[in-house]
């Protein structure tokens, strides 16, 4: 089955960052097959099986999310402005209320929002996610699936972790989803904070032994550097000492890392998923993106959780990190429009691993796109493409999603689901949990 998408601008994000004002776009089945001017497309007269009339809309790679946890959906807008919310509120939410039947709701619901954004592949970090891997199948979207490895509950007194899978779960979800065309199964480590050496050199072990990178939180809190300096490390330097840092290592946050520590993602091939809008509401300060970049380390922007940034829509992170980062080295010209732009698309792609398939619009790899309808007010007029992206775009303009070639959004709407019922249905798994209730006892909350 061929498709075109014509009628539109482009921009690729290729090596060249190639943008086109008139132009096609055309995929067979998952790949895309030719791109180019209209004219080119007029001149061979060659009609495909589906022709799309963009209106004149933009077309770009599908955004990524480099760090997400779809599933904390029911615990967005949970004390917000709570000091230590995370072992105070989330983590307690998390024993006393999660269950298989509320994170598989809860995902289906938080990739419905992301596709709806544009979002066409997570790197997702939580518990039971052979779950989440079943709502991403059903949905059809994109991602690295990480199952996490977590070994203390930092609750209580420092014991065993009740949402952990056991070695024997972790096994059969790494080969469950081995070869599948859009979902990659692999594992994280929660924190250098809540795991131990040993655990931390299995997590490292299992994502060797099966070959998928693995992601975890590093150098985010400032209890955790300041353990760590006691001791005269990093938490950077510390996994270093036991052998953890490699290029399948992407490390989320990194906001407390200095210079030796960015050395060091440099020589070992780390990579980052940088969470600027959840970063700055918690208040823990800006990780050091232009020295990162500088350094050629890879970097994915990423939402964190919908508890912790509250949006999980890439076109918010884009703006947030644009704005903080050109005030905060007091540089306008640092962060170029089309620089942002490549942290969810190319860039992004590189990070996880992902970018022989997916970041850029070129002939071979995958038809993962999004088109942007430009009809509504704030999108007009249009100069620049990258610069029309980063600062006018907002979800709202998102209008059709494709995976894999595949059609998953159109005109705004869900294909596989309605939102309506995704809704009902994570409503109905968090009453049945008594979410409401044990929320209620740790914060105000209406209803």
């Amino acid at each position: 089955m061929e498709t075109v998408l014509k009628n539109v601008k482009i921009l690729t994000m290729d090596a060249e960052k190639k943008c086109y004002n008139n132009a096609y776009l055309k995929w067979k089945n998952n790949k895309i097959t030719a791109i180019g001017p209209m004219e080119e497309y007029l001149s061979t007269n060659q009609q495909a099986d589906i022709e799309i009339d963009g209106e004149d809309g933009i077309v770009m790679p599908g955004c990524i999310n480099g760090h997400t946890h779809l599933s904390m959906i029911p615990f967005r807008g949970l004390g917000d402005d709570s000091p230590d919310r995370l072992r105070k509120i989330l983590l307690p939410l998390e024993q006393a209320c999660l269950s298989k039947e509320l994170i598989y709701h809860a995902a289906r619901y938080g990739i419905a929002e992301s596709l709806l954004c544009g979002v066409t592949t997570v790197v997702d970090m939580y518990y039971q996610e052979e779950e989440v891997a079943k709502a991403a199948d059903e949905l059809g979207i994109r991602g690295l699936f990480t199952e996490t490895l977590i070994e203390k509950d930092l609750t209580s007194q420092g014991n065993a972790y009740g949402l952990s899978a056991s070695l024997e779960e972790i096994h059969a979800f790494l080969k469950n989803w081995k070869n599948h065309p859009r979902i990659t199964s692999s594992i994280s480590l929660h924190s250098t904070y809540s795991c131990t050496e040993a655990f931390l050199q299995l997590g490292n072990q299992l994502s060797s032994d099966y070959g998928v990178p693995f992601t975890m939180h590093l150098a985010e809190m400032a209890y955790e550097t300041e353990y760590f300096a006691k001791q005269g490390l990093s938490p950077v330097s510390y996994l270093k000492k036991i052998g953890i840092l490699s290029e399948r290592l992407l490390a989320a946050h990194c906001i407390q890392v200095d210079e030796q520590d960015l050395e060091d993602f440099q020589k070992y091939g780390v990579s980052v998923a940088h969470c600027i809008g959840a970063n700055t509401k918690g208040a823990k300060g800006i990780a050091p993106l232009k020295q990162m970049l500088n350094l050629n380390i890879p970097v994915a922007l990423g939402t964190d959780g919908p508890s912790s940034g509250n949006t999980i829509d890439m076109f918010t992170q884009m703006k947030l990190c644009a704005n903080f980062h050109r005030n905060h080295v007091k540089e306008r010209g640092a962060f170029t429009a089309d620089k942002i732009v490549s942290l969810t698309t190319d860039q992004a792609a590189k990070a996880i691993k992902q970018d022989k398939e997916i970041g850029s619009l070129e002939i071979g790899k995958q038809a993962d796109l999004l088109l942007i309808s430009c009809e509504k007010a704030n999108m007009f007029p249009i100069y620049d493409l990258p610069s029309t992206i980063v600062y006018n775009t907002m979800t709202q303009n998102v209008d059709s999603v494709f995976v894999a070639g595949e059609c998953v959004v159109k005109k705004g709407e869900l294909v596989h689901a309605k939102l309506k019922d995704l809704r009902e249905n994570l409503k109905m798994a968090m009453e049945k949990q008594r979410f409401y209730e044990e929320a209620g006892k740790l914060v105000n909350i209406t209803r």
